[in-house]
């Protein structure tokens, strides 16, 4: 993760059970040590915000479409 050079985005809801919260945590202080990545945390959601689509006025679908259109910024 040391040699990551681009923008990141780790989205993550404590309840998902394909990643559970115990394997996320596992694994926090590795991603924290790269300075590209944004952590988003979120007590419930699971994957389903994903599949609803970019018409979809859900958080997660916000929140990936501003990091994509600004990624410029980031980098």
């Amino acid at each position: 993760i040391d040699n990551i050079n681009c923008p990141i985005l780790f989205i993550n809801a404590l309840d998902d059970i394909i990643f559970p919260e115990k394997l996320i945590t596992k694994y926090t202080d590795i991603i924290f040590r790269c300075t590209k990545a944004i952590i988003v945390h979120t007590n419930y959601g699971s994957h389903l915000g994903f599949y609803e689509g970019w018409n979809a006025r859900s958080w997660s679908t916000e929140v990936v479409k501003d990091f994509l259109l600004n990624i410029n910024n980031y980098s």
